[in-house]
């Protein structure tokens, strides 16, 4: 299994770290899962029904 953060974990994390770059970094991060949601929904008709609603969660 790979490692890998969810959006709420990368959250999580920004609860618990601190600093400038953290901050940034996580921040950073919070915008790519937003930019990579947009992405998905707006070509949604390439992936499944299922795989969209997961989205949602």
């Amino acid at each position: 299994m790979p490692y890998a953060f969810t959006e709420q974990g990368i959250y999580m994390l920004m609860t618990v770290l601190k600093g400038e770059l953290a901050v940034k970094q996580s921040k950073a991060l919070i915008r790519a899962f937003q930019a990579m949601k947009n992405y998905i929904i707006e070509n949604r008709s390439m992936i499944g029904q299922h795989e969209y609603l997961q989205l949602d969660g």
